[in-house]
């Protein structure tokens, strides 16, 4: 990638945040032990297949459709499918929001390898409500059946949709685990060719680094697998090596907007986060990470049961308010 146009090239540094989030609810406990019992095992063995992981991918939908039902009754306008640039969309609007404030373009997660908008239902109807937006989750092709550069070029492909349908300044990306890192590769290729940067930037449990150098692996991480996430891997490389749109560490982050990083305080995860919040204040770019303790990999996910979950869109609020300066309460004193 090519380096910013010059008036960025002695940014000024900008210390992050680093705020911790140390309760610990019953859910957590209990969410963390059935995951750690029922579904780490099963990942650690599941078969990097096509057809594996397309029973991954219709297993996923098939959760996330229910999950979507449990907030009751939903018409068409609030879950429209559509497409993108060719790209198959769900456009998720919570019936609270009745005038969109902001577009969300989210990118899902899935270890670059399986994923679909119907696993984020739920999640993108919370999205909704806590950045007063539309949310729009696209379904990218991903490894086997498609490579690295045809994944790249779907996100940026739907970038620059979001941006002919939405002002900059009314646009955010937010990404999950493997969303998160494509998210990063994606706003550095718009900068480079000359887009707008959108107002802000959101990442959840974001997968940093596919090397994993600092495996830091705590029995309360029961959902992120490195097994599964180390066959992942396998199917990115090109001769041997990691391409470069999915190595966000190593990127120039200059001229990125602010960027909200919410990661569970003892997933392996964590310090690549905190390598990226310090990272992008070194280049000039506010940055703002959360650390909530003893949370599971995309945590937000399961924001049906964990109150932390629910804290986070909460925090999201703030971020997001603070940013265009209205101002919102904070759930950090009632978890502190």
């Amino acid at each position: 990638m090519t380096p910013p146009p010059s008036s960025a090239a002695a940014p000024r540094p900008v210390a992050p945040v680093i705020v911790e989030f140390p309760r610990t609810s019953w859910q957590s406990y209990g969410l963390a032990g059935l995951t750690r019992a029922a579904l780490r095992p099963v990942a650690d063995r599941w078969p990097h297949t096509p057809r594996g992981l397309a029973t991954v991918d219709r297993i996923a939908a098939r959760a996330g459709r229910a999950a979507g039902r449990l907030h009751g009754r939903r018409t068409r306008e609030h879950f429209r499918t559509t497409t993108i640039a060719g790209i198959p969309a769900l456009i998720v609007r919570a019936p609270a929001i009745e005038a969109p404030e902001r577009t969300v373009l989210h990118f899902h997660g899935g270890g670059f390898v399986f994923g679909n908008p119907d696993m984020y239902r739920d999640f993108a109807l919370r999205l909704s409500v806590a950045a007063r937006a539309e949310v729009v989750l696209f379904d990218y092709r991903h490894p086997p059946h498609a490579d690295v550069d045809h994944m790249s070029a779907d996100c940026l492909n739907v970038y620059r949709w979001a941006l002919e349908h939405t002002a900059p300044q009314r646009l955010v990306t937010s990404g999950d685990s493997a969303g998160g890192n494509l998210m990063f590769g994606t706003l550095a290729t718009a900068r480079d060719a000359g887009l707008a940067m959108p107002s802000a930037a959101l990442a959840q449990s974001a997968w940093l680094d596919l090397t994993h150098r600092h495996p830091r692996r705590a029995p309360i991480d029961a959902f992120f697998s490195l097994r599964f996430a180390g066959r992942s891997v396998r199917l990115l490389r090109t001769e041997e090596q990691l391409p470069a749109q999915v190595r966000p560490l190593e990127l120039d982050l200059r001229g990125l907007p602010p960027v909200l990083l919410q990661v569970g305080a003892e997933e392996p995860l964590r310090e690549a986060n905190m390598q990226m919040a310090n990272r992008l204040g070194a280049q000039g770019v506010s940055a703002e990470l959360q650390l909530w303790r003893r949370q599971v990999h995309v945590f937000q996910a399961f924001a049906a049961m964990l109150p932390e979950a629910r804290a986070a869109f909460a925090e999201t609020t703030v971020f997001l308010n603070n940013l265009a300066g209205a101002s919102a309460p904070s759930t950090r004193r009632s978890l502190s």
